[in-house]
Order: C-alpha cells, then structure tokens, then sequence
C-alpha cells in the first residue's frame, strides 16, 4: 500500500495496480503520513502540531497521540516489522517509538536523538 498525503485528505493506493484504495478526510492539514501494512494502522504528521497521531486503518479511529517534539512533525517511518515507528521533526530530532501490547494505548517514546549536532539527548 502506497500512502500520500495532500491537504486535509490522505490516500492508499494499492502498490501492484496503483488503484485507490481509500481517501480519509482529516481534520487537520498533513504533512507526512506512513502506513503499517502488517497491523494496518497509520501514523501522520501535521504542520500545526507537535505530535505524532496513529490511526486504525479500516475505522480510522485515532489508537495514539505521541508528544515530544518542541517543532512539527515532518517525517513518519515505520520499522521494517512494523513493532515500532520514528518521527522527525522540525526541532532537529528524531523519536523512535514502541507499540504498546494493549491496541489503542498510548505509545512511549524508546529514545530521542539529535540530527543537528550529533549530540545525543535525554530519553
């Protein structure tokens, strides 16, 4: 699944036929989005904000809103196995960030690095 975002609306497309899968209307502007095709959730990024939301797929209710960056979201990636996510924001830093066992608990950070000076940061 391809996902993009464009304004307020984020697509999927399917990655073989380039058919659209699902447009979503969110309430706010998107910056970044990324979609995790094993557990069919997605993460976005928004110009206005300093969290990171995950939302379910199929009923687009929102499962996390991670906070830590002190600028916007710009870029979201999940890891290959799809256990964890990382957010780059505008501050410089980057977070990486956990599932938790229980679906629609908040994620906690597992670490915080800088990508200005190579210094590193608190957890």
């Amino acid at each position: 699944v391809i996902s993009c975002a464009n304004g307020t609306n984020i697509s999927f497309y399917d990655a073989n036929s380039f058919d659209l899968l699902q447009t979503v209307k969110m309430p706010r502007i998107i910056e970044c989005v990324a979609y995790d095709h094993i557990h069919k959730r997605y993460i976005t990024g928004c110009p206005d904000e300093l969290w990171a939301r995950a939302y379910d797929y199929t009923s687009g209710a929102e499962l996390a809103c991670n906070k830590g960056h002190c600028g916007p979201v710009r870029c979201v990636a999940f890891s290959p196995l799809c256990n964890s996510y990382a957010t780059g924001s505008e501050d410089g830093t980057i977070r990486l960030w956990e599932w938790t066992k229980v679906l629609g608990a908040a994620s906690a950070p597992v670490s915080r690095v800088t990508s200005s000076d190579g210094e590193p940061l608190e957890s």
